[in-house]
């Protein structure tokens, strides 16, 4: 049998499912875990429910609006942590060649983005090299609704003027960071 106090709670080991019956009190101090602390990884209703937890890679790709074209990559890394809905994210990205057409568009994100306009403050820090952009202008990347790709659009200092930025069939590199909320 498990036993437990205050201070702590001993006994063999456990497998398999474990729940913590409280009856209203709570949980004061650390709740250690062996192996780790493992979720469903399922959506539960509730604002108090941590349901996902969740760190992977995934494999960004440069594509064309018009044409989506292909690309000879030098790096192509992308890696992410989900907490329940909110998905943070970096890439690095590196190209020698591209035949697509169009816009940019960053394609490959983990998660499909939530049903909102990405006007709602979903913006995301952009470093780039060997790119061009207007004078006067800042590249950042946004994410449309219900979207696993990134847009890259350049903006006036104060945010004000969007225009998509073109594809770089040539040579390229990028950086971009940021968090979103995912489906």
């Amino acid at each position: 049998p498990v036993s437990g106090s205050s201070s702590a709670l001993t006994g063999p080991s456990i497998s398999g499912d474990m729940e913590f019956l409280t009856a209203g009190a709570e949980i004061v101090g650390d709740v250690k875990f062996a192996d780790g602390l493992k979720l469903p990884n399922v959506n539960k209703p509730g604002t108090n429910v941590l349901d996902w937890y969740q760190e992977g890679n995934f494999t960004p790709v440069v594509s064309g609006s018009s044409v989506a074209g292909v690309g000879s990559y030098f790096h192509q890394i992308g890696k992410y942590t989900r907490v329940g809905n909110l998905v943070t994210f970096t890439i690095s990205l590196a190209w020698s060649a591209h035949t697509g057409t169009g816009n940019m568009l960053i394609g490959g994100m983990p998660f499909y983005s939530t049903n909102t306009s990405f006007h709602d403050g979903c913006y995301f820090t952009v470093l780039y090299d060997q790119m061009t952009a207007a004078a006067g202008k800042q590249v950042v990347a946004v994410i449309g609704a219900n979207s696993i790709n990134l847009q890259l659009q350049m903006c006036d200092p104060g945010g004000s003027f969007l225009s998509s930025v073109a594809i770089d069939s040539s040579v390229g590199k990028l950086g971009i960071s940021g968090s979103y909320f995912c489906v």
